[in-house]
C-alpha cells in the first residue's frame, strides 16, 4: 500500500504547483531563462479566430528577442520588423517584466511609434502567461474589448 502512496502524493503535489494553466507542470529551467531568446509569431487570434496571416502580412510584423540584461530591475527586449527591416519606424526597443508572481509579462515599447494590431506590437501591454517553456510561449490578454491570444516559437537568426 505504501509503494502506491507515495507516487499517488507526488502527482497530486505537482498537480497543486503548476504555475501556467498550459503547462509546464514542473521545470528545471528558470522562468527568466525560459522567456530569453528570440521568438517569432506560430500562432495568433482574435476572439478565438486565427489572425495569423493577416498578422504577418502587416508591415510592422516582427520578432521579439526577450534579454534578461537589466536596468533598474528591467528587462531589455528588442523588436525587429521582418518585412521591412531597414525600417526603424517599425523596429523598437523597450523592457519587459514579470508581474502577479511571475504569472502575468509587461512590455512596455520605448519611443513608441504606431502601428499595432490590438496588443500586438502596442505601446504598452500586460499578457497572461499561458504556458512558459524554452521552446513555448503562449500569451493571452484582452485589449480594447478584444481577446488575443499568441503562441510563439524559437526564432534562430
Amino acid at each position: 500500500m505504501k509503494k502506491f502512496a507515495f507516487p499517488l502524493l507526488v502527482i497530486i503535489f505537482y498537480s497543486g504547483c503548476k504555475k501556467y494553466p498550459d503547462g509546464p507542470l514542473i521545470s528545471l529551467s528558470s522562468k527568466e531563462g525560459r522567456i530569453s531568446g528570440h521568438w517569432d509569431v506560430e500562432y495568433f487570434s482574435i476572439n478565438g479566430y486565427d489572425s495569423t496571416t493577416y498578422l504577418r502580412s502587416q508591415p510592422f510584423y516582427g520578432r521579439y528577442f526577450f534579454s534578461t540584461e537589466q536596468d533598474n530591475r528591467k528587462n531589455f527586449f528588442t523588436y525587429k520588423n521582418s518585412i521591412l527591416p531597414a525600417t526603424p519606424n517599425y523596429n523598437g526597443i523597450g523592457f519587459w517584466m514579470f508581474l502577479e508572481h511571475k504569472e502575468a509579462l509587461y512590455v512596455h515599447f520605448d519611443l513608441y511609434t504606431p502601428p499595432a494590431l490590438g496588443p500586438y506590437r502596442a505601446a504598452d501591454v500586460t499578457w497572461e502567461i499561458r504556458r512558459l517553456k524554452s521552446k513555448e510561449l503562449w500569451l493571452k490578454t484582452t485589449y480594447e474589448g478584444k481577446e488575443y491570444f499568441v503562441k510563439f516559437k524559437p526564432y534562430k537568426e
